[in-house]
């Protein structure tokens, strides 16, 4: 009589997606949860709104002054009026 081979081990990607099939057939298909964190900001005061405001500006200005192109050319000449 011959020896029955040992029985075959499944790939880890096979045992991932049996166990996702079993999760999905327990759970369902789960969405993805929705942002905690609302862009709705309330301000104690408006004080605090002010100073909100001011900090938006300032990182707004040194964003544009990181963003111009560099012009690396020549300059025009300069005319001699005082001739």
């Amino acid at each position: 009589p011959e020896p029955t081979p040992p029985p075959r081990q499944p790939s880890p990607e096979e045992i991932m997606r049996q166990q996702e099939e079993k999760l999905r057939a327990k759970y369902g298909d789960l969405k993805p949860k929705k942002k905690l964190i609302h862009k709705d900001v309330k301000y104690f005061d408006s004080a605090d709104y002010s100073l909100q405001q001011q900090d938006k500006e300032h990182h707004r200005g040194e964003e544009d002054v990181r963003t111009l192109p560099v012009k690396m050319g020549s300059s025009p000449p300069k005319s001699n009026m005082s001739k």
